[in-house]
């Protein structure tokens, strides 16, 4: 099936497909298939996420509707991240964000002349947890449920109390995540993650080459491509999680604004609504 990527005006990128071609329009996981027991699924899903804490990495991010730019990242679990990409012959910087854990994110979009602040870092658990190649977790959330899917891979549902399911399918071998569903309890999920296959260990921890994120409102994929990943060595810097710019550059506080929802800003997709928001 051919699928035309629509073209937007994201931080001037242009128009461009993501591998292996369009996501679907809506997302709708495999079937349950035969039960099995979650405790196993339980562990494996506990030494993968085990590592590594804290990585910096570099490579390509594609945004639906948009080409390959270059990033650079580092992130430290419970600290911060901090993601800078940039584009072009000359690396021209398209895109800076640094979120502090619990506190607040920004965002600067050079093209658009303005400073995006998400106060209590909404996202950053998610976005932080994809950077480290890891899976995110669902806070208080408990085994709902376990099964092997027609083709025979294994699957491990979770909730919580506050109406969140989460899924996690492995990869027919049982020993690593290859998709993962997030979203409202008995509603379509809102959210897919995919790993790729693995790449060289960090840490002594598996770690994938490639990671795409799928946002089913407003409908967009972020593919993120790892060229390298390493441990961060000791002493560094927490100011890196901090976003310096020029004062006379406007802020403008994100969450529930129309201007906000519109904006095609990589890597910092935000909920309409509190009713919305991430766990």
């Amino acid at each position: 099936m051919r699928c035309v990527a629509t073209a937007r005006a994201a931080l001037g990128f242009a128009a461009a497909a993501l591998v292996g071609g369009c996501a679907p329009r809506a997302l709708s996981p495999p079937p349950v298939g035969e039960r099995r027991d979650a405790p196993p699924l339980v562990a494996a899903l506990d030494v993968y996420d085990a590592g590594p804490s804290a990585v910096r990495s570099t490579g390509s991010l594609r945004v639906s509707g948009s080409p390959s730019a270059d990033f650079g990242a580092t992130v430290v679990a419970g600290l911060g991240l901090r993601f800078d990409a940039v584009a072009g012959p000359f690396s021209t910087p398209v895109f800076a964000l640094a979120c502090r854990t619990g506190i607040e994110c920004r965002g600067f979009a050079p093209s658009r002349g303005r400073v995006y602040v998400d106060e209590g870092a909404t996202w950053e658990p998610l976005l932080a947890e994809i950077l480290r190649g890891r899976v995110p977790r669902l806070p208080d959330a408990v085994p709902s449920g376990s099964w092997n899917t027609l083709a025979g891979a294994p699957v491990l549902a979770l909730a919580n109390r506050k109406g969140w399911e989460e899924r996690i399918d492995f990869s027919p071998e049982g020993d690593r995540p290859a998709r993962v569903f997030l979203g409202r309890a008995g509603r379509r999920p809102d959210v897919e993650i995919r790993y790729g296959e693995l790449g060289p260990p960090v840490g002594g921890h598996p770690f994938p080459r490639r990671v795409v994120l799928w946002i089913e409102d407003p409908g967009r994929a972020y593919e993120i491509v790892f060229r390298r990943v390493e441990p961060v060595p000791p002493g560094l810097d927490p100011g890196l999680f901090s976003l310096t710019v020029s004062p006379e550059i406007p802020e403008e506080r994100v969450g529930g604004s129309d201007t906000w929802v519109n904006e095609d800003l990589p890597l910092w997709p935000l909920p309409r609504g509190e009713a919305e928001r991430p766990p």
